[in-house]
């Protein structure tokens, strides 16, 4: 079964290296080589040849770098509508008597 997707997807793909091994004891699993130097293994065991060979297409895809956090605030084109609290804000909900504002002061 595997055979029968393997070879026209190496076909499909000839920039990419495919050696099969049988080792006797071990999981199957995929192992790609990148030229950067990096490896990544992902087990197949028990899944069928339609999402080995999604994962074959995610490792063909992939560049082999870590994938790292986004680092960058989210800017948004709608402003909150609350809005920032203020003295201000608190003396109009306080005479509007929307809810009683208790402020304490330290000594």
């Amino acid at each position: 079964m595997i055979r029968a997707s393997l070879v026209p997807w190496c076909e499909q793909n000839p920039q990419v290296q495919v050696a099969a091994a049988l080792k006797s004891g071990r999981h199957p699993v995929l192992r790609a080589a990148y030229a950067n130097g990096r490896e990544q293994v992902i087990d197949v065991k028990n899944l069928e040849p339609e999402e080995i060979e999604r994962h074959m297409w995610d490792l063909r895809n992939s560049s082999g770098r870590k994938q790292k956090m986004a680092k960058f605030d989210v800017i948004s084109e709608n402003p909150s509508v609350q809005g920032p609290w203020t003295d201000e804000l608190s003396k109009v909900l306080q005479e509007q008597g929307a809810f009683d504002v208790q402020t304490y002061q330290t000594k």
